[in-house]
């Protein structure tokens, strides 16, 4: 059996679109009404890190099922200033330059201040100045406890979401602002995801978010990339339950979904090398769509 393991109020409606249009039989299950597992069971954990035990602990319960988008790789993700420097260690090229520490002498200005854990364009703080940055970081409730992490200020011309399943690319949306001179271009402020066709991939972006995906040791994640007027592109986080608002990208991601469980095989595939630009990333659930 597939299972998708969600938590409340996260991802009802698109893992509700990936069981109606599946071939395969699959069950949206929560953490507090949880199956007995068997060994030939698999879990896609849809951005939650919630234990796959049941409640009460003296259950005797045991689960030795494969679970995909794991508990540890899921927090690294999520915890969006952890990940900032993880990236920023192992390869820093990928990343606006990033301080985790508002005295360092280093940041330079306008800069972007943001809590460890945020979502859908909140709880960005553009800071003109370090007056500013102080300002936000002594008057605003949430960062004396918690972490953040300073972002070097790019101004954006494009931003895309890439959505990998396996290594290889289910999807690519282009987000489009209400306001192109908002800092955060966010569905949830009036913008809106435009789906990208194959032969348009900007190829140089999947390239740029399949590195930060492989630092991630997610199964699925959607990784949002900017591209600065110069052309360059940079990561900017990866989400491990990305929107599925889109019919096509619901689409999509089914399928690859599918050929998972269709052939029993979970495993990541390397970029194909014997074709060039979209046909080397493609997945290949879609490759005879």
């Amino acid at each position: 059996m597939f299972y998708i393991l969600r938590r409340k109020a996260l991802g009802f409606g698109s893992t509700k679109a990936f069981k109606k249009l599946s071939q395969h039989e699959i069950t949206i299950i929560k953490n507090n009404k949880l199956p007995e597992f068997t060994e030939n069971d698999v879990v896609l954990r849809w951005g939650t890190t919630a234990n796959l035990i049941e409640q009460p602990p003296t259950s005797t319960n045991i689960y030795t099922c494969q679970v995909l988008n794991k508990a540890n790789n899921i927090s690294l993700v999520n915890n969006k200033s952890f990940f900032r420097q993880t990236l920023q260690l192992q390869t820093p090229q990928l990343i606006p330059k990033t301080w985790f520490n508002y005295e360092d002498l280093e940041i330079t200005y306008p800069c972007i201040l943001r809590p460890q854990h945020h979502a859908q364009g909140k709880n960005l703080f553009f800071c003109e100045n370090k007056k500013d940055l102080e300002f936000h970081l002594s008057h605003n409730p949430i960062f004396p406890n918690t972490c953040y992490y300073i972002s070097e200020f790019i101004p954006k011309v494009k931003e895309y979401r890439v959505c990998f399943i396996q290594g290889l690319v289910a999807w690519v949306a282009k987000k489009t602002p209400k306001n192109p001179q908002d800092i955060a271009w966010n569905v949830a402020k009036g913008g809106k995801f435009e789906n990208v066709k194959w032969k348009a991939w900007p190829i140089d972006v999947i390239e740029t978010a399949y590195q930060a995906y492989l630092i991630s040791g997610l199964y699925l994640g959607g990784v949002d990339v900017m591209v600065d007027k110069d052309g360059r592109s940079y990561v900017l986080e990866i989400n491990s339950a990305p929107s599925h608002t889109s019919p096509y990208r619901q689409a999509c991601t089914t399928k690859c979904i599918d050929y998972g469980i269709a052939y029993n095989m979970f495993k990541h595939y390397p970029p194909d090398d014997n074709f060039k630009k979209y046909s080397k990333w493609l997945h290949p659930a879609l490759k005879n769509v």
